[in-house]
């Protein structure tokens, strides 16, 4: 059970380091140009 009174805020991070992140949306508008970008990216396609 979760106590309430004991609940902590969650620290955001600034920092995007070790997290994540996908790319969706219509055909042509720049995800793929966007991502290569990126420092020590990886760029998988998905059908």
């Amino acid at each position: 059970m979760i106590n309430l009174k004991e609940l902590q805020p969650q620290h955001i991070s600034k920092n995007l380091r070790g997290k994540y992140i996908m790319f969706y949306g219509n055909a042509g508008v720049g995800k793929t140009t966007l991502a290569s970008k990126f420092k020590d990216v990886l760029i998988a396609g998905f059908e």
